[in-house]
């Protein structure tokens, strides 16, 4: 069972303790469903690859949905948005086999911008605030533009002050940024008509993610070969000899090791950090860098301005996403690969103090898994709330229909206060351990309500028809394992584990 002593250890802080507190990371139980939301948006695959937050708290999601770019909005509790596209959801079918949405941000005004790429070429949409094509943009809400190679990318899109759209991918295996004005059109004031393409000298070169600079400046991050490059561009898309090597830093973690940076944020302080991956011998580890503003290491975070977290063990860890709270918390997401692919990946979620080391304070030594089915859970994008609640959006397999869905977790960010229980000398379950039918009973006290929760935290649900001192029930259809009962009576409420073989 995946990190089981881990998990039982966050739940019993959640449901065992007598009175006080427990610590930021738990899954937010008044989200979804026992603070999880997967959602099929077709009868085939769905990839969520990126979120973003609305003004009002509403949670917008994009990705793939069986071959088309996909979008759906929730509101602030979980629950699929029915104001927004078709009870929910909206979709743009650009007409290959290969549609795909990598990142997406949304405008001051509500607007939603999606960049990614059809089979050859960049793909920008953009959406209305309700889900509809904005017709302003492109004339159908669709933008295609050919670099000019038979293979570009579009990884990662920004909004700039001025409401001109920064991308940043690849093209034939060369980075490449690309700036395009609101309605859509290539910014030919950019670099050179638009674009900024760069050879590194590696034979397979990638732009995943990039940032704006307080000044202006943009700062882009990827991989090329093996290694990890940072790139700074001034506001007109030239290279700022004043960053690095002549604008780049590539950075080799260890020799011989798989580098891969997927995620860039920028510090109040303008320190540059990004998230990714460092991995050797089939084995990886979360990845944090800090870099000064002249693109030096910074000695004052980590090790010489490197970190590494090795999530479990024999564990290869993808971080995909980071976010950095008002008290300079960095938080980093993604997911944890415990077996071969398609059996044991995990939602994954760490927190940094603003030095490098892991906080402590969140979840089980700084770290948090959860898993959301029995397959394939993937961790694309974390965004923090005003609240300090965590958003980690992502996919998740559906058995039920052998397919993926959109999928979106919500923890508490902040030490969270814990209702006092009862004494529970007098709760009985038996049989215990059993085959997934037992019987909770209290001595002349009537039961109002049971909740089971999963290792993960999830609420499965219990629907009682009447209060009485014993209840009989069936779980019997889920999987073997532990499970958490948390049973409502006038006196309080009392908690007991519960093992079904």
């Amino acid at each position: 069972m995946k990190n089981l002593i881990t998990i039982i250890a966050i739940l019993i802080g959640i449901l065992g303790s007598a009175t006080g507190y427990t610590q930021a990371g738990i899954l937010d139980d008044t989200f979804g469903n026992g603070g999880i939301v997967t959602t099929l948006m077709s009868s085939f695959n769905d990839f969520c690859t990126s979120a973003g937050l609305q003004s009002d708290g509403k949670i917008v999601l994009s990705g793939r949905t069986n071959n088309s770019i996909g979008l759906l909005r929730y509101t602030t509790d979980g629950d699929l948005d029915m104001d927004f596209g078709d009870s929910g959801m909206a979709s743009t079918d650009l007409g290959t086999i290969s549609d795909n949405a990598e990142s997406m941000v949304i405008q001051p005004d509500g607007k939603i911008v999606v960049c990614g790429q059809n089979s050859s070429d960049i793909a920008l949409l953009r959406y209305n605030s309700d889900g509809s094509p904005d017709n302003t943009f492109g004339g159908d809400g669709i933008v295609i533009y050919d670099i000019g190679s038979p293979a570009n990318e579009a990884n990662d899109v920004i909004l700039q002050e001025n409401g001109k759209f920064i991308v940043a991918g690849n093209t034939n295996m060369d980075l490449a940024v690309a700036r395009f004005n609101e309605n859509g059109s290539i910014d030919s004031s950019f670099a050179e008509n638009g674009i900024i393409i760069i050879d590194a000298g590696s034979e397979i070169e990638k732009f995943h993610a990039a940032a704006l600079q307080f000044d202006g400046k943009i700062v882009i991050t990827g991989s090329t070969n093996q290694d990890i490059i940072v790139v700074r561009l001034e506001s007109d898309g030239s290279l700022d000899n004043s960053f690095g090597e002549n604008g780049l830093i590539i950075l080799d973690i260890d020799n011989d090791s798989e580098d891969d940076s997927r995620a860039i944020a920028i510090q109040e302080d303008q320190k540059i950090v990004i998230a990714g991956t460092a991995g050797k011998n089939n084995s990886a580890d979360f990845l944090l860098v800090r870099f000064l503003t002249n693109g030096s290491l910074d000695n004052t975070f980590g090790n010489n301005g490197i970190v590494q977290l090795d999530l479990a063990t024999d564990s290869y860890d993808y971080a995909r996403s980071l976010a950095i709270q008002s008290d300079g918390k960095l938080v980093v997401a993604g997911f944890v690969r415990l077996g071969s692919v398609g059996t044991n990946d995990i939602f994954a979620v760490a927190r940094f103090n603003p030095d490098g080391s892991p906080d402590d304070g969140f979840g089980t030594n700084g770290k948090v898994f959860t898993s959301l089915s029995p397959n394939d859970d993937v961790g694309q994008k974390v965004l923090i709330q005003p609240d300090n609640k965590i958003l980690v959006a992502g996919y998740s397999f559906v058995p039920t229909t052998f397919s993926f869905g959109f999928s979106v977790v919500r923890y508490h960010g902040e030490t969270v206060s814990v209702q006092t229980y009862a004494s529970d000398q007098n709760l009985q379950i038996y049989p215990n351990p059993n085959d997934g039918m037992f019987t909770v009973s209290i001595e002349n006290l009537p039961i109002q309500k049971i909740e089971l929760y999963t290792l993960t935290g999830k609420n499965i649900g219990l629907e009682m028809d009447e209060m009485r001192s014993d209840y009989k029930v069936d779980i019997s259809s889920f999987p073997a394992g532990i499970y958490l009962a948390k049973v409502y009576t006038d006196n309080g409420v009392m908690t007991r584990k519960i093992v079904v073989h």
